[in-house]
């Protein structure tokens, strides 16, 4: 019975053991959450940002979606970039058809400082 008792104690440490690392570590890896629905179009701005600009990708915030009309939706992205020495925000937007996913056009508009 005494060893019944240990082997429960034991498992008991490590369940509450695991428990704590998925809290800490933000429960559970990130191949198992879904990716948000921007995501594909977040990534093909920051592709296409860095072909048109030449320039690094500091940042990158989701501003949001806009249905446009059943066929067409636009989402747009806020990056900061950097071109050589100069940094600077920039406006992307995507529009693409929600119905396919294909992209429609790409928008960029350089924000000032």
């Amino acid at each position: 019975m005494k060893i019944i008792n240990i082997f429960r104690t034991r498992i008991a440490v490590l369940a509450t053991g695991f428990a704590l690392l998925l809290l800490l570590y933000g429960g559970l890896p990130n191949s198992l959450q879904a990716e948000p629905d921007y995501a594909r179009w977040g990534r093909i701005a920051v592709q296409e940002t860095i072909k048109r600009y030449q320039a690094n990708v500091l940042d990158y915030e989701h501003i949001g979606r806009t249905e446009l009309s059943s066929d067409e939706a636009e989402e747009q992205f806020k990056l900061w970039i950097k071109q050589g020495t100069r940094e600077f925000g920039l406006l992307v937007s995507v529009r693409f058809n929600p119905k396919t996913n294909e992209q429609l056009s790409i928008h960029f508009k350089e924000l000032s400082s």
